[in-house]
């Protein structure tokens, strides 16, 4: 049944002002973002940066070993997929914050676009999309125009998903790759993003297909390729192999201090409190609760529509034109819920990972989670709201019409 006139049309006004409150935000920060100063870990990936524009490789000025320039420096965190392009605008402007700026803040509008195509291709309006664009949009801090990876690898996982939304795998899996390049720690929420569509494909019925291996070759080939790149890249920059090992072991060296469990424990009081605590400073209290607000929802819905599936009969026209319709309309819901879940548990493992993995302690490690978790639950809410009427239709058999007088 459709909603009565007046409730449509209070929902159309708060969709309105909704949006409108995001391109006011999105300006606003846009601006801001433009001429901010550079921060310390921007000017360290901006030294990769200046490094190749001269030809001098992928390497830091050597302040932190004493000596320099240091070639593949571990403490550079963001791979040549964002800091190659940096360095030809860096080359270009000579040394122009401002157009680095720009660039990085191109990102946050492909990340924003992603999100639009990827939630507004369900047939339901502009609803799911304003919704995770405003969650994204909430995030405290969101790092607009920052030289960092987060926001990038994250952007490439959004189209990630969307290239799964239109089944094309090889492009999905390439950008998943390129996610896992730009900031190492996305390679869990890249795999858990493929398994997706991979294994559903791969393993119909749970059994494999041997006329998908080729298929599943070119998945793992193109989602290891750039970080093969890279590495080979490393491998030809050294004029020896015990350069290249030496290289290598400092980035294991890296990776062991950067885990809170190789000195203490993640249990810490101390520790855990100061990531919960920037955990919650870095989303603004009415975000948390629609948040909340939302799982609730979804759960609530996912209960609903299994009792639709159980008590719904068989339908009266059972002609092949029918059947067809029916299965078509299941494809075009099931694909967009099940890859929003999917990023979902990217952003809950990331998350986890963060907590239970990670020495440092700034809510700017969480942004992942931000960035993958949230704008997918509260398009997963809208989506539920838009279809409470449909779905709780004939879960359950109406009453008995009273006894005449």
């Amino acid at each position: 049944m459709p909603p009565a006139e007046p409730v449509a049309t209070i929902n159309q006004t708060l969709l309105g002002i909704l949006l409108a409150a995001c391109l006011a935000v999105l300006s606003v920060a846009s601006y801001h973002a433009l001429i901010k100063p550079l921060g310390h870990d921007e000017a360290l990936l901006l030294q990769a940066a200046d490094s190749l524009s001269k030809g001098d490789g992928f390497a830091s000025y050597g302040a932190m070993r004493g000596d320099g320039p240091w070639l593949f420096d571990p403490h550079i965190t963001v791979g040549p997929v964002t800091l190659v392009p940096l360095s030809v605008i860096w080359h270009l402007t000579s040394g122009e914050v401002t157009a680095v700026r720009a660039f990085m803040l191109a990102i946050c509008y492909l990340h924003i676009a992603g999100l639009f195509c990827l939630f507004q291709a369900t047939r339901y309006g502009l609803l799911m999309p304003i919704l995770a664009i405003s969650s994204f949009l909430s995030i405290a801090n969101l790092p607009i125009g920052a030289v960092q990876g987060e926001l990038a690898a994250a952007t490439a996982l959004v189209w990630s998903a969307y290239a799964i939304r239109k089944s094309r795998l090889l492009t999905a899996a390439l950008l998943a790759g390129l996610a896992v390049q730009i900031k190492l720690v996305f390679v869990l929420a890249g795999a858990v993003l493929l398994s997706v569509w991979a294994i559903p494909a791969f393993f119909p019925k749970g059994r494999f297909n041997i006329r998908h291996f080729p298929s599943a070759i070119a998945v793992c080939f193109l989602f290891s390729a750039p970080t093969s790149i890279f590495e080979l890249w490393r491998f030809l920059s050294f004029a020896d192999i015990n350069s290249w090992l030496a290289s290598l072991d400092e980035f294991k060296y890296f990776l062991r201090h950067q885990n809170i469990n190789t000195t203490s424990s993640w249990l810490d009081s101390q520790v855990l409190g100061a990531k919960l605590r920037g955990l919650w400073q870095a989303y603004p209290l009415p975000a948390w609760i629609a948040s909340a607000t939302a799982t609730p929802i979804l759960v609530w819905a996912i209960l609903r529509r299994y009792a639709v599936k159980l008590r719904r009969t068989a339908p009266a026209d059972p002609s092949p034109r029918h059947r067809g319709q029916t299965r078509r309309r299941m494809t075009e819901n099931k694909f967009p819920v099940a890859i929003a879940a999917a990023l979902i548990v990217c952003g809950a493992a990331m998350l986890m990972g963060w907590v239970t993995q990670s020495a440092q302690i700034s809510n700017r490690q969480s942004l992942s989670f931000f960035f993958l978790l949230m704008p997918p639950l509260f398009a997963l809410g809208g989506y539920c709201y838009r279809n409470a009427t449909s779905w709780t239709s004939g879960a359950f058999p109406p009453s008995p019409p009273p006894p005449p007088p």
